[in-house]
């Protein structure tokens, strides 16, 4: 019991979250804590500026389930121009905002990608040995068109999965708020989407569904009771001026315009960081309230090994971290070390 916080845990609570946290999906174990879509890029390579985090803080991953940065059906620019071997072309991206002294994160790459095809190619995700996500999205036009392009993608990936060493997810991104679609909360394209991933867990590919704190709860019970849905992942970047009765930004950003909008980006970026914490720790708590049993996958805005015990402690099965490698890269080794004790 030393190793959590006095203050938060008793025995009984302690005893309970054993019970609760499940990383096991499919009968594929993905661990206490992952990492957000693109923490680490595409194959689990990482950024340039990594190799700097290492060397001055000891940052590692190691320990932290994989997910892939989010690909696409086809070829995709987005707002983050990348070289051959799918790093930024810019040493520090414009399509990225960040405010280290505040802990927020802004971002509108959209998605920038080769396409699912041509990272396949590439062979690295087949030669892992270990268990983790690939994160997939449509951006199609049209609700037809994004079944289609889904239905397509399965078929792909239904064709190549005999060749990965090692038993792996998709993770179905329902939320990105960067790609200029609007996102449909209360349609039942997602639902839509899971029967046509169902291909996928029928020869054993685990799923899981991306949601945002943005979506409205029903909708996000809809999608966890789905057979095909084997875990929610909570929670996505939050469009900037969203959830203005949660979220104060005109403290923050007081004239009401987005850093992204000023630099001539057309999307105004999704928000991550610290003021994200606490609306996913109150949305985790009304999954459970009405009755989500699925595994939960919790993030966002985890700067500290105590956010970890809190997910923890509002029921989440396991943890994911992301802008903290920008906002608190010293901290990274503590978090993944409380998410295997609270769950050894």
């Amino acid at each position: 019991l030393h190793l959590y916080d006095r203050n938060i845990l008793n025995h009984n609570n302690f005893c309970f979250l054993k019970y609760m946290n499940t990383t096991l999906l499919r009968d594929i174990d993905f661990g206490p804590i992952w990492g957000m879509s693109g923490v680490q890029n595409f194959f689990g390579e990482g950024y340039s500026y990594h190799k700097w985090l290492r060397l001055l803080f000891r940052t590692s991953f190691d320990g932290v389930t994989f997910v892939s940065k989010t690909t696409t059906l086809n070829a995709r620019l987005g707002n983050m121009p990348l070289d051959d071997k799918l790093q930024p072309k810019e040493l520090i991206p414009s399509c990225i905002y960040v405010d280290i002294i505040n802990g927020i994160v802004l971002n509108a790459v959209s998605l920038s990608g080769p396409g699912i095809i041509n990272l396949l190619d590439r062979g690295d995700w087949q030669k892992r040995t270990k268990p983790f996500f690939i994160s997939f999205m449509s951006v199609a036009e049209s609700p037809e068109d994004v079944l289609s392009e889904v239905e397509l993608f399965v078929g792909i990936m239904q064709r190549r999965a005999s060749k990965f060493k090692t038993k792996f997810g998709i993770q179905l991104n329902l939320s990105c708020p960067n790609t200029g679609h609007d996102i449909d909360n209360q349609s039942d394209s997602p639902l839509r989407q899971l029967d046509i991933l169902s291909g996928l867990t029928k020869i054993g590919i685990a799923v899981s569904a991306k949601i945002s704190v943005e979506m409205p709860v029903a909708m996000a019970k809809k999608i966890s009771d789905h057979p095909c849905c084997d875990a929610i992942c909570l929670s996505n970047t939050v469009g900037f001026g969203k959830l203005p009765d949660q979220i104060d930004w005109k403290k923050y950003f007081p004239d009401g315009v987005s850093p992204l909008t000023k630099r001539g980006f057309k999307q105004p970026g999704g928000l991550s960081g610290k003021l994200l914490r606490r609306l996913v720790e109150n949305y985790l708590s009304e999954l459970k309230r009405v009755g989500v049993t699925k595994p939960i996958n919790a993030g966002g805005g985890i700067l500290r090994p105590r956010d970890v015990t809190s997910l923890f402690e509002r029921g989440a099965s396991s943890a994911s971290i992301g802008s903290i490698v920008i906002l608190r890269p010293w901290g990274v080794n503590a978090v993944v070390r409380r998410a295997h004790r609270i769950n050894h």
